[in-house]
């Protein structure tokens, strides 16, 4: 979140690109469909292997001839194919790099197609496929140009990052000098976010996941709801905490707008949550019961 308050020159971004251009490499690509048939690899000593690897062959092989007559190759791979999770996308396996997918058999085959073109029946350790290439890419460094909107975003995060304890250093002069919440969300390049008002266990969970923060927090809520009503009936209504709250991946600033003492509200507050929820517990009875019957029923 602070890493857009740190601006990254052209020079820096072309800088890490030279550094870096290794990084930015991407291997050649494909984008295929496939129908696949599972079965033992060869040499299995697994009792039926030698039948099912048959079967599995046979059914390639079917597949592949229904094909060479002009069947639909999507269509066939939503029937037959056994890969289920590329089967109701018509067999898409969507862009893979080389190396990616872990069979050189597959990748070859792949890569030797033209667009367009389908594959006969590869095999691979776990079986048969039918491969129909949709695109390919050559491999390619890109030009800073296409990929400099990530540099400057990594270089920000590593600035603010380097920067971080000059940041914590500053925030706490700001709330130990009462700078106003608003002024220290400008500085840091950070928006402050409200919570409404929720349960201290939920607010620990937000704002103090660690025990020392968790005990600072409670301090700051006792302290407020202890306070004693003015003159004019009036109670504390807010404290900025003294020190930021430690939380996963940084830091937070919290100021306490409300707190109230741990209380059972009168009925007539809660009236209606009290229905609905008896009407939903209600509910689920009936609907359980009827979903019994229904099933003697059959």
């Amino acid at each position: 979140s602070l890493a857009s308050g740190y601006p990254v020159t052209d020079q820096e971004a072309q800088d890490y690109y030279d550094k870096n251009k290794l990084s930015f490499f991407q291997p050649e690509s494909f984008q295929a469909r496939h129908i696949f048939i599972a079965c033992p690899p060869d040499g299995s000593k697994t009792a039926g292997a030698e039948e099912k690897i048959k079967q599995a062959q046979a059914a390639i092989e079917d597949i592949a001839k229904q094909l060479k007559g002009g069947a639909n190759f999507a269509t066939l791979a939503t029937a037959r194919s056994e890969d289920k999770q590329s089967a109701v996308d018509g067999g898409m396996l969507g862009w893979l790099s080389k190396g990616q997918i872990g069979s050189e058999e597959f990748e070859n085959a792949a890569l030797a197609l033209a667009p367009g073109e389908i594959s006969k029946p590869v095999r691979t350790e776990v079986g048969f496929h039918i491969i129909k290439l949709e695109a390919k890419k050559s491999a390619v460094t890109p030009p800073l140009a296409d990929v400099k909107k990530d540099i400057v975003a990594a270089i920000s995060q590593s600035k603010a990052d380097a920067d971080f304890s000059v940041v914590e250093k500053a925030a706490e002069d700001g709330l130990a000098m009462n700078t106003a919440f608003a002024e220290l969300g400008k500085k840091f390049h950070v928006a402050a976010v409200t919570t409404g008002l929720i349960a201290q266990s939920e607010a620990e969970s937000q704002l103090a996941p660690q025990k020392d923060s968790r005990q600072i927090l409670a301090d700051a809520i006792a302290g407020l709801t202890a306070t004693p009503a003015d003159k004019d009936g009036k109670t504390a209504s807010a404290m900025t905490l003294p020190v930021p709250l430690n939380i996963e991946g940084g830091v937070a600033l919290v100021r306490i707008l409300e707190a109230k003492p741990a209380a059972i509200p009168p009925l007539d507050e809660v009236r209606s949550a009290i229905v609905e929820q008896l009407k939903q517990s209600k509910g689920t009875v009936v609907a359980r019961a009827a979903a019994e019957a229904a099933l003697e029923a059959e």
